[in-house]
């Protein structure tokens, strides 16, 4: 049995660790990381959910059982303190990782490249609370195709995944957009073993799923895999996709609104 390792340190991790189920995401990751993530943030690196007071309660119990059995913290952290090869590093550098909370926009009219107007209700603050909006409007790219793109990070997965199923194939303002999931990269700090202390650091702090990383050749190759993977299940759409073009974009799927305005179609 091949033995679970902890995304976040490389570490094996031990049966305890790997039987208390600590988010409901599923996201596992050692007592040692997890405390601490408590002490810095209590939220889940995957899916942004702030830990339960359960979680809280049981890693105070195994702290106090590891050292009740001569298990130190020292002892502990040297298991976490493996480095990366250079190698690996490298490697590692260039991959794309898909990030499930994160929305790449591409077909925007120009004129929406205003941050706050992204924000707003009208546009894609109606499908979750956004933590961070970038904005490629380079006018030499406008110029030549009349558009502009966004990543749009939300708070959680099932946020950006309501927003995609919304808005993807929509006309806004006469342009038609496009949506999926879009990737970032690992944190260079991350991967040299050393805290990372830019508090606004968008870039992953964690080993990714294998599933989720593709090299830019790998993204040319298997084309047909990374858009099932950039791209939720459409069949999951619960409206057409509207081709008028709109001045506004459209309910989240799950709206009582957009509920309303099917049954009256």
């Amino acid at each position: 049995m091949i033995p679970q390792v902890c995304p976040m340190c490389f570490g094996v991790l031990k049966p305890i660790e790997t039987k208390f189920k600590i988010c409901p995401c599923g996201f596992q990751i050692c007592h040692w990381c997890l405390g601490k993530i408590l002490h810095e943030g209590n939220c889940c690196p995957e899916c942004k959910r702030p830990y339960s007071k359960r979680v809280i309660h049981m890693v105070d119990n195994s702290s106090d059982s590891q050292n009740s059995e001569g298990c130190s913290y020292n002892s502990d952290r040297e298991r976490h303190g493996r480095e990366l090869s250079a190698e690996k590093i490298q490697y590692l550098q260039n991959i794309r990782i898909i990030q499930k909370n994160l929305v790449y926009i591409i077909g925007l009219a120009p004129s929406l490249a205003n941050e706050s107007l992204l924000r707003s209700y009208s546009f894609f603050g109606k499908y979750g609370k956004i933590k961070k909006i970038i904005l490629n409007s380079n006018p030499e790219l406008v110029e030549k195709v009349h558009s502009c793109c966004a990543y749009i990070t939300f708070e959680s997965s099932e946020e950006a995944c309501r927003c995609i199923l919304a808005v993807d194939g929509c006309i806004l303002k006469g342009s038609q957009i496009r949506a999926s999931f879009g990737t970032t990269k690992y944190c260079n700090f991350f991967l040299r073993g050393i805290q990372c202390t830019n508090s606004e650091c968008m870039y992953l702090h964690y080993m990714a799923k294998e599933e989720d990383c593709f090299t830019k050749k790998e993204m040319q190759e298997r084309q047909s895999e990374f858009y099932y993977r950039t791209h939720p299940n459409m069949s999951a759409r619960s409206t057409p996709v509207v081709l008028k073009s709109l001045d506004s974009l459209p309910l989240p799927p799950d709206s009582p609104g957009s509920r309303q305005r099917r049954s009256h179609m």
